[in-house]
């Protein structure tokens, strides 16, 4: 049995999958057999900054095809907290 078969895979993206604006060598080759194995990997980044809709366009332009339910960013993963979980407001 392949290792990739036990599990369920996640990458970040900066500097596993590319680098500025180019893939990383063997990147996009590896994620596309994971996605030939049925294999749903989610694609985490600690950027705040890009939608997840951005970070689709971005894949796609390196040849991966992700829907957006794929990509974590630190910025999705504080909105799924923050509805959630009620705010606290200080009564001091």
């Amino acid at each position: 049995m392949v290792l990739a078969d036990q599990f369920e895979p996640f990458s970040t993206l900066t500097h596993v999958i590319y680098s500025g604006n180019d893939a990383l060598p063997e990147a996009v080759t590896s994620i596309n057999r994971l996605f030939e194995r049925d294999k749903r990997i989610r694609f985490l980044t600690n950027d705040p900054r890009p939608t997840r809709e951005a970070v689709v366009a971005d894949l796609r332009d390196l040849g991966i095809e992700a829907g957006a339910d794929a990509i974590v960013t630190s910025a999705s993963t504080a909105a799924t907290y923050l509805r959630r979980e009620p705010v606290r407001r200080s009564t001091s």
